[in-house]
């Protein structure tokens, strides 16, 4: 792995101190973390605005709201809906 100084504002490396220590992470894995959280934040604000722009056009909309309802009914397709699905997918 390759590393990199970077040089950070003393106001900036204190909230780094304080994030890592409130996850018990390394300085390293801090950063890391909240570079992840930016990229994810990033992502859902995209999907929103493209949201946003497909119901700009009611036809566009009206096409993707009867999609959805199309797919709505295979979610659970031949599965137990008494199952507990929520640790299938641990984060």
């Amino acid at each position: 792995m390759s590393t990199s100084q970077v040089r950070i504002r003393p106001e900036d490396k204190a909230i780094l101190d304080e994030y890592a220590k409130e996850f018990g992470l390394s300085l390293t894995a801090a950063l890391s973390e909240i570079l992840k959280q930016y990229r994810k934040q990033r992502f859902f604000k995209q999907v929103s605005t493209d949201y946003a722009r497909l119901k700009e056009d009611p036809k566009e909309w009206k096409e993707f709201q009867d999609e959805m309802e199309l797919l709505d009914d295979t979610l659970m397709d031949g599965l137990d809906e008494d199952e507990d699905f929520s640790k299938a997918f641990p984060e």
